[in-house]
Formats: structure tokens, C-alpha cells, sequence
């Protein structure tokens, strides 16, 4: 069974109920906000990006529509990813006990986007 916090299906679902109601509490739409925040601070940190970009990042994050945080699918083909840039996020971070990875450098032609 595939929990819903890893469920394509479910996530979508959640993210479709938000927008719909105007949800601006929906804890989905709230982590992400959290999370391109905090990896904003770390790229900046990092010297990969510069200290406007991070405020650019966080103004958009800030003044984002809910329309704007609309559910996309990303479609990984995994026989065009090599194993060697599979990272394996670690057991206490899965959603569950099933096998989770994550590609970093991931390029725009290796996925197909699809948004419903």
C-alpha cells in the first residue's frame, strides 16, 4: 500500500480540494512555501545563488496565487536515469518502508510534465 503523502493520486487529490476551497492553510501547499525557502537559504549560502536571487525566490514563494500551486505530475522514466545518480533517501525520511530516491541534477529532457 502506498501512503498518501507518496500516492501521486492523493497528493493531487489534496492539492485539487485546496485550490478549490482557497485553502491558504493546507499543510502540502504550506511545507513546500518552507521548503523552497529553506533551500533558497542554502544555495545561497552555498554561493550558488546570489543574495537577490534568494529574495527573488522568497517574493515569489510570498506572493504566489493558490492557482499558481496547481498540481503537476513529473514523469521519470527510470530506464534514462543512471543508477549512479540515484541518491537513497534514508529509511526514518520514506514515507514508508518501499525504496524512495531522489535526483538532484535532474534535467529538463529527462522528465515529461504533466499537469491535469
Amino acid at each position: 500500500m502506498i501512503p498518501p503523502s507518496s500516492s501521486p493520486f492523493d497528493i493531487y487529490n489534496d492539492l485539487k480540494v485546496a485550490l478549490a476551497r482557497n485553502d491558504r492553510h493546507n499543510d502540502k501547499i504550506n511545507n513546500q512555501k518552507l521548503s523552497f525557502k529553506n533551500l533558497a537559504d542554502m544555495w545561497e549560502a552555498s554561493g550558488e545563488i546570489t543574495k537577490d536571487q534568494r529574495d527573488e525566490i522568497y517574493y515569489m514563494v510570498e506572493n504566489a496565487t493558490n492557482n499558481e500551486w496547481k498540481p503537476l505530475i513529473y514523469l521519470i522514466p527510470r530506464s534514462i536515469i543512471d543508477l549512479s545518480r540515484l541518491k537513497i533517501v534514508p529509511p526514518a525520511r520514506r514515507a514508508n518502508f518501499g525504496m524512495e530516491y531522489i535526483v538532484e541534477d535532474l534535467k529538463r529532457d529527462e522528465f515529461d510534465l504533466i499537469e491535469l
